[in-house]
């Protein structure tokens, strides 16, 4: 989600990311309208992004909680 996007952005290192191929169904032969991502390079098409595949869930709600802290209004 867009949190997560703005995260990797401060801290690459939060997503697990790999060079594949991804493609947008138009034509109805898997969906239609959707991302497709060749996970296991079966089609044979050349990669052409970097997809997240993983992400560092304590590291994200940690920034998040960090962030949140420096932006809030003390009590008091």
């Amino acid at each position: 989600h867009d949190a997560l996007c703005v995260a990797a952005i401060v801290d690459p290192a939060i997503l697990t990311t790999h060079t594949l191929h991804a493609d947008v169904e138009t034509s109805g032969e898997l969906t239609v309208g959707r991302t497709v991502i060749d996970t296991h390079r079966r089609r044979g098409a050349e990669p052409n992004a970097e997809v997240a595949l993983d992400a560092d869930g304590e590291a994200f709600v940690r920034m998040m909680l960090e962030t949140f802290a420096r932006t809030l209004p003390s009590a008091g």
